[in-house]
């Protein structure tokens, strides 16, 4: 009986801290960033929703061009030009 308790115990030991240590990491960093990147998609909205109740959202695609500031999914911010005066304006 003891002969074969030493190998399973050090066997569970051994998958243990590959676990802890190896797996368990990886899994973490993997929701951090997860995380991360939803938290900056809503602060991106939240930027968004703010630019368009402040500075409007009259902009033209085809008149204004494309310079977008940054975008998600749909909605973007542009940064527009108009008679030498640069401003952003959301694109919707």
């Amino acid at each position: 009986m003891r002969k074969h308790l030493l190998p399973f115990l050090l066997g569970f030991i051994a998958a243990s801290l590959l676990f802890l240590f190896v797996i368990l990491p990886d899994h973490g960093r993997g929701k951090f960033e997860m995380g991360k990147m939803t938290g900056e998609i809503m602060t991106k909205f939240e930027i968004f929703d703010k630019v368009r109740t402040e500075l409007g959202h009259d902009y033209n695609y085809y008149i204004d061009g494309d310079k977008r500031l940054f975008a998600v999914k749909d909605c973007a911010v542009v940064v527009v030009e108009r008679n030498g005066v640069k401003t952003i304006r959301s694109s919707e």
